[in-house]
């Protein structure tokens, strides 16, 4: 649940291409940026791929079986 909701992105977010990313996307990954000896994770800028729509759909179909399995018992 952590790694599908981490994708998500955040408000005023610059791609690894430096141009801005939607809010609340799912990008491809995530890169690692090296620049005057600091670390910078910045999102892909391919924006929204599939297989990450689905983990995320994936997880949250899961989630509501966990929920609605829970309110039975």
């Amino acid at each position: 649940m952590n790694r599908s909701l981490a994708q998500i992105t955040g408000e005023n977010m610059i791609g690894a291409n430096g141009r801005s990313v939607p809010e609340m996307a799912l990008p491809e990954s995530y890169n690692y940026i090296h620049k005057s000896g600091t670390l910078h994770e910045a999102p892909s800028p391919i924006i929204p791929l599939n297989w990450s729509k689905a983990s995320m759909t994936l997880m949250l179909k899961e989630m509501s079986n966990l929920i609605n399995d829970e309110g039975i018992k």
